[in-house]
């Protein structure tokens, strides 16, 4: 699907979802249900939700049977939220002096200081461990020639992506986030940096269960891709797990530096 075309699906879910909580003064009222018993209704559209087998209807229906339950399950009709874009993508362009002092080339009013704060912010709370790294060849066309890399000399890049996961009311369920740092020169990508993934922003129905694949491309190379994913179950209070989600990003990288990525919530 286009990006265009996501944009457009996105921004009506995000009108139905206003259309509904506008009028919810109005219409059917649910049937009472036993407090602290499953209601079938719920768990039959928690299932579609799951496997993307409804719509936005059974969003709907959980709101209106379970408000504070709506709030912390992901409705995969709505990929935006109040807070901004479903994806996004920050890089920071810098250099590492020979006594180990940062230079941004992004900003160069920044100091040093300043931007290994922000390259530690970005890097926090991940799982930068690479003990189950795989690397994979480049992709190269037949019978293009290799360029030997300046391995010494080059500027480091730190891409960081973020996939959003956001419940039918707009409300953050979680962040996924994929990270790359690594070092280009003359038209090759010549070294990794630290890379890892991390959640953020967790509801309570969130249970994190770790990285589940981690690939990197074979250096040096001219383009060069940085992968990751988790595995993510959700688990709701009277209704147990009732969805695996597999969040992942895919970061690539040119010699040049230039970075796009493609991934998924969930």
């Amino acid at each position: 699907m286009s990006k265009s075309h996501a944009s457009t699906r996105r921004r009506a879910g995000r009108l139905v979802v206003a259309a509904v909580a506008a009028g919810m003064t109005v219409g059917v009222v649910p049937a009472a249900h036993a407090a602290g018993q499953p209601d079938p209704a719920v768990a039959a559209a928690l299932q579609r939700i799951a496997d993307a087998s409804g719509d936005i209807n059974d969003c709907k229906l959980v709101y209106e049977r379970d408000p504070a339950l709506s709030a912390q399950i992901p409705c995969p009709w709505v990929n935006e939220g109040p807070d901004g874009p479903e994806v996004a993508i920050k890089t920071l362009n810098y250099n590492i002096r020979p006594d180990g002092t940062y230079e941004n080339l992004d900003d160069l009013s920044m100091d040093s200081a300043e931007t290994k704060a922000v390259i530690s912010s970005w890097t926090s709370g991940g799982n930068t461990s690479m003990n189950d790294l795989v690397e994979v060849p480049e992709e190269v066309p037949a019978g293009a020639a290799r360029v030997a890399p300046m391995a010494a000399t080059g500027t480091w890049r730190l891409a960081k992506v973020t996939e959003t996961n956001y419940s039918y009311l707009g409300n953050v369920i979680y962040r996924y986030v994929h990270y790359a740092n690594f070092k280009y020169s003359g038209g090759k990508v010549t070294a990794w940096g630290a890379r890892g993934d991390y959640l953020s922003n967790e509801a309570s129905t969130v249970d994190d269960q770790g990285r589940i694949a981690n690939t990197a491309t074979k250096l040096s190379a001219s383009t060069a891709y940085s992968y990751m994913k988790h595995k993510v179950a959700l688990v709701a209070p009277l209704y147990g797990t009732y969805a695996i989600n597999y969040p992942w990003v895919k970061i690539k990288m040119t010699g040049y530096g230039a970075t796009s990525f493609s991934g998924a919530a969930l």
